[in-house]
């Protein structure tokens, strides 16, 4: 229960203290009272509000009209290009599988005619090309530990104790390899 109230003369807020009127009055409308006067109520009311730099530029909105038809005018765009790149791709992809049917084979001398794709794989039985394997057949992003247990898996035979270290070593020597990652790897 209120012994005694204080109320506010421009809001009508009521208070148990004399303080906290004060504090109320100077904060939220932004003038200073000071000892009784803060029972009677405010002198007089500020010019501008408190915290608002002069010229109050603060209040004051921001053309989005402009900026908004910029950005649906670039979206436009850049879909018109997807919309382009798709049938390309598409067209490329097509064609593709038609020389493949036929059976034209890549030129002479090429990394594919010796029986491994190019970037480096590795001869065929080797760690490399058990490693490329191995995450060929995984969808994400592998951890060394985990790439020496699909190449154990995978049938790949080694003396070696530490066959994580021996991955962790011959990954970055691998092209077609990626790091996408802390410790992560993927074609």
């Amino acid at each position: 229960m209120i012994k005694s109230s204080f109320k506010c003369s421009m809001c009508g807020r009521v208070f148990s203290m004399p303080e906290h009127l004060a504090r109320h009055v100077s904060m939220i409308h932004g003038t200073k009272t000071s000892g009784k006067a803060a029972e009677k109520g405010p002198k007089a009311k500020a010019s501008r509000r408190v915290g608002r730099p002069k010229g109050a530029a603060a209040h004051r909105p921001i053309a989005a009209a402009p900026v908004l038809a910029q950005m649906r005018a670039y979206h436009a765009d850049l879909s018109a290009r997807r919309d382009g790149l798709d049938a390309q791709i598409t067209a490329i992809a097509n064609a593709l599988e038609q020389l493949e049917a036929v059976g034209v084979g890549p030129a002479r001398g090429s990394a594919a005619k010796l029986g491994r794709p190019a970037g480096d794989r590795g001869k065929a039985g080797s760690l490399k090309d058990f490693v490329v394997q191995v995450l060929r057949r995984h969808s994400g992003p592998m951890r060394p530990k985990e790439i020496a247990a699909g190449v154990k898996r995978a049938g790949y035979k080694s003396k070696t104790k530490d066959l994580a270290h021996a991955v962790t070593k011959t990954l970055p020597t691998i092209g077609v390899v990626k790091k996408v990652g802390f410790g992560l790897y993927r074609v």
